[in-house]
């Protein structure tokens, strides 16, 4: 199951922009799958990264877009792109991104 939350922009006392997030889709059911896992080396540090890739029904989430964030099993992800498959509204493609 996915939650897809939506981030809500406020501005804080000094004007700087805060960002909260509020639940926009909950218990989606989907299936996941782990299509790219490495390693990036940034100056010192090295970064794993992993993508998966949701697929379920259309309609639970044909609101869903790349401002959001996707819940997992308490493991938070950033959409990457949100393709509808076939062209007959019936199976959604959602690609996630984590980096650690």
């Amino acid at each position: 199951m996915a939650t897809f939350n939506s981030p809500v922009k406020v501005l804080d006392s000094m004007g700087q922009e805060e960002v909260t997030w509020t639940a926009a889709v909950s218990n989606w059911p989907c299936e996941m799958l782990t299509v790219v896992s490495g390693e990036v080396i940034r100056g010192r540090q090295t970064r794993t990264n992993t993508t998966k890739v949701l697929y379920g029904n259309y309609s639970g989430v044909r609101t869903v877009d790349t401002e959001m964030q996707c819940v997992i099993s308490g493991k938070v992800y950033g959409v990457n792109s949100v393709m509808e498959q076939g062209g007959n509204q019936f199976e959604m493609r959602i690609e996630l991104k984590e980096s650690k």
